[in-house]
């Protein structure tokens, strides 16, 4: 819709006003069209503009003679231009008060409005809402009809340190601030909490009214402040009480729930509740309240319940419920005193396990029978490399605790304390890689092999007495190598070669060359033989069979 300027008759633009009053008729009256929401077309916001623009720049010797921007008069010595200079500022300040004064009248009616038919809780947020997604709109249309003003007079003001001087946009901000968020904080922050409340106990609730609600606090923070400041209405009008009503609601649902029901449920419920938060705080919070958020949370649902956790994490470990355990690291690891206990809980709890699989063997068997030592140790080590390796996500600290525990069992168990020999793993081990890497009717296929002696590395590497472990190995593979037993000399090369990258050259190096002797004489062997039959030469031990 179209409106005509009603000055336009007696004022064509450019044309200057010398009655400021009567000015200023128009101009509101173009300022009640954008607070109202009435459709005006391009060039009526263009007069608008010039009115302001007009305003601004009515200089009369009139006007300037009068006052300046203080309220003093003006002394008729000044140059002409110098009386200009102070026309024009007295005159952004008039302007600038009457917007200030229009402003502050429009919010008085709206707070009465609420107060007077006393609107609460969700009609409250939603007339709240509205009140303020038209006046923002409003206030941006404002502050573009104002931009000469802005440019000239309230920059100036700002440039000389008046920090009360606001250009338009901001102006209204703190309008708003004042007369309809101070007055009504109480009652606009409780109805929003109890929204909250709503959805925490599984309502459904208008998220897009919260959102809008408390972006309404974020953006009372003006642009010319500092950073850190900008938040300030946010955190002190909403964000301090919101935190605060966190906490005490989750504080009394989990004692309620923990003593009602076992730990597994109270740890799927926790879970549940922060990740809650962090999608509320996703849909509706500002991003800034997230870290103080998951640290509430994390204190009352995981911190206050420490030692409920402590006490139930070995009867988790015992019924193999890794899910649940995984549930109870992801809830305690930002807590680095309660990873700290659990770490040791998961430790103590592996020993245990490796020495029990150990005592079954030696329980069972007068002599312990190599194979099955190394697979007894090697399957508590797959079990809890795989509790390690998804519950507690490669966590380097329970990746200590496994290596720990393990390089406790496998060095010290009751078949070293029986025999009274510190060796016997390393022993047991190399006999073991004896069984694998020797001729017999039951070896399996050398892919198969392969993949036995990588699991036997892993056994390997917690061996402390690793000098024994040579001691045998060499031993043996010289009977291996002598007597041509073994199952296929690329295994045994592929063998030397881990041990080598292992604990290095010097390690492997008598191991390498009787492995390389030998294949160095076997290569020589079969050559000479290869040329005795080429040239029909009879071979040696023939002849010295018929001198015989």
């Amino acid at each position: 819709m179209t409106y005509n300027n009603p000055s336009s008759s007696t004022n064509p633009h450019g044309q200057k006003h010398k009655d400021l009053e009567t000015f200023w008729v128009d101009l509101k009256q173009g300022i009640d069209q954008v607070y109202n929401k009435e459709n005006i077309s391009k060039k009526r916001y263009m007069e608008l503009y010039s009115c302001a623009y007009d305003y601004c720049a009515n200089v009369t010797g009139e006007n300037s003679s009068k006052s300046n921007d203080y309220g003093k008069p003006n002394k008729k010595s000044q140059k002409s231009n110098n009386g200009s200079k102070q026309g024009a500022r007295f005159i952004g300040h008039e302007l600038y008060k009457k917007i200030k004064d229009y402003l502050e009248q429009y919010l008085q009616q709206c707070k009465t409005q609420i107060v007077e038919k006393g609107f609460q809780d969700e009609i409250l947020l939603d007339y709240y809402t509205k009140q303020w997604s038209d006046f923002k709109f409003g206030s941006k249309v404002l502050n573009g009809i104002c931009q000469y003003l802005n440019r000239h007079w309230v920059k100036r003001k700002r440039e000389e340190g008046n920090k009360k001087v606001y250009e338009i946009s901001d102006l209204a901000l703190v309008q708003w601030k004042e007369h309809m968020l101070s007055p009504l904080n109480y009652q606009i922050t409780r109805a929003i909490l109890r929204l909250i409340e709503k959805e925490r106990n599984g309502e459904v609730v208008n998220s897009g009214l919260l959102k809008t609600a408390i972006d309404s606090f974020v953006q009372l923070g003006l642009k010319g402040v500092e950073p850190e400041q900008r938040l300030q209405v946010y955190s002190q009008h909403f964000e301090q009480h919101f935190l605060q009503e966190t906490t005490s609601y989750y504080t009394s649902e989990s004692m309620l729930f923990i003593q009602q029901n076992p730990i597994p449920e109270y740890l799927k419920k926790a879970e549940r509740r922060i990740a809650e938060e962090r999608e509320r705080c996703e849909k509706y919070l500002h991003e800034s309240t997230r870290t103080e958020l998951d640290f509430r949370c994390t204190q009352v649902l995981v911190e206050q319940h420490l030692e409920i956790f402590y006490s139930d994490f070995q009867n988790l470990l015992d019924d193999d419920r890794n899910e649940d355990i995984g549930r109870m690291y992801r809830l305690v690891m930002g807590l680095p005193v309660g990873l700290q206990y659990l770490k040791q809980l998961l430790e103590d709890h592996i020993l245990r396990e490796g020495l029990k699989a150990v005592q079954r063997i030696h329980d069972n068997s007068d002599s312990i029978d190599p194979k099955n030592y190394v697979q007894a140790l090697l399957d508590v080590h797959q079990k809890y490399s795989d509790l390690v390796l998804g519950a507690f996500d490669r966590c380097t600290l329970f990746v200590q605790a496994l290596d720990k525990a393990c390089s406790g069992f496998v060095n010290k168990n009751c078949a070293s304390e029986a025999s009274n020999n510190s060796g016997k793993s390393p022993e047991l081990l190399a006999r073991y890689c004896n069984l694998l890497l020797k001729k017999s009717a039951r070896n399996p296929e050398e892919e198969e092999i392969e993949s036995v002696l990588n699991s036997v590395m892993t056994i390997f590497k917690y061996i402390t007495e690793k000098d024994v472990f040579q001691k045998f190995y060499r031993s043996l593979l010289a009977g291996r190598l002598v007597n041509d037993t073994s199952v296929s000399h690329d295994l045994e090369g592929s063998m030397i070669s881990k041990l080598k990258q292992a604990c290095g050259f010097e390690y492997t190096s008598k191991l390498q060359k009787m492995y390389t002797d030998t294949h160095t004489s076997k290569d020589l062997n079969d050559r000479f033989q290869e040329h005795c039959r080429s040239n029909q030469i009879a071979e040696p031990w023939v002849l010295c069979n018929d001198l015989v």
